[in-house]
């Protein structure tokens, strides 16, 4: 890799070739350790952090939804007492 950097041997396009295969060989051991050592993978995460999202604004619609149905039974209530 050195060589490739210095300029030597096949140019620029061989260099950023065996750069990207480095990168991807890096990011493959990267998600390796994260899931054996660390324990816990991205996709997962990531999948838990979505579902979290999902219930937080299904729980905001149910809110809006009672709370609007609120309003009309007070609306009811007073129109009832007038």
């Amino acid at each position: 890799m050195a060589t490739v950097i210095a300029g030597g041997r096949g140019g620029a396009r061989k260099g950023e070739k065996q750069a990207r295969q480095l990168l991807d060989q890096l990011e493959d051991a990267t998600a390796a350790i994260r899931t054996e050592v660390l324990g816990r993978s991205t996709k997962r995460s990531e999948a838990g952090k979505k579902a979290a999202a999902t219930r937080k604004r299904n729980e905001a619609k149910r809110s809006a939804a009672a709370k609007k149905g609120a309003a009309t039974r007070a609306k009811k209530r007073t129109k009832a007492k007038a």
